[in-house]
């Protein structure tokens, strides 16, 4: 955690005068260092390296900081002022219900995959990486957003701030 708060205050500080609707590509960023950690936590897995762990959560803590720097900046941007407080609350039902679904079926996945192998190395390497997967497809995800058009629809961007935006003026 504490990588994560201090990469979010360097991020605030290096990116803060960028345009929330420039935010794509930082979000996108920290989620592939957070991927990158997992995979260090994968191979710490499955090479029963314990002292990869340390590495491990500093690579994803400082992937997870910029990333939240990024993530608000879009969310921001992506919500209109007439639906802020409904999006917001169905943005935290969706992250717990997303975090409780998470956490059951992986543990579910390394309770199987356990019994089937008998090796906690193999389970949580296996486990470990399908996260780091999971976090490569939302960032193909977050890459197939138009966020500037979202933001000019919404009236965050006006048609002059969109052009020097996507670059066209």
């Amino acid at each position: 955690q504490g990588m994560t708060v201090l990469t979010l205050v360097a991020s605030a500080v290096i990116w803060r005068k960028r345009r929330p609707e420039q935010q794509s590509a930082i979000a996108r960023a920290g989620l592939l260092v957070m991927a990158m950690g997992l995979g260090i936590l994968s191979a710490s897995a499955f090479s029963s390296q314990v002292h990869l762990v340390r590495l491990a959560l500093i690579v994803f803590g400082s992937g997870f900081g910029v990333y939240t720097f990024g993530g608000l900046n879009l969310m921001a941007v992506m919500t209109s002022d007439r639906e802020a407080g409904a999006y917001l609350g169905l943005w935290t039902i969706a992250v717990l219900v997303s975090r409780g679904i998470g956490t059951s079926i992986g543990g579910i996945a390394r309770d199987v995959l356990l019994a089937l192998t008998h090796s906690a190395t193999f389970s949580y390497g296996t486990i470990f990486s399908l996260e780091a997967i999971g976090l490569l497809c939302a960032i193909l995800l977050l890459a197939g957003l138009d966020v500037l058009s979202f933001a000019r629809d919404t009236g965050r961007l006006e048609t002059v701030e969109w052009q020097m935006a996507a670059g066209e003026v």
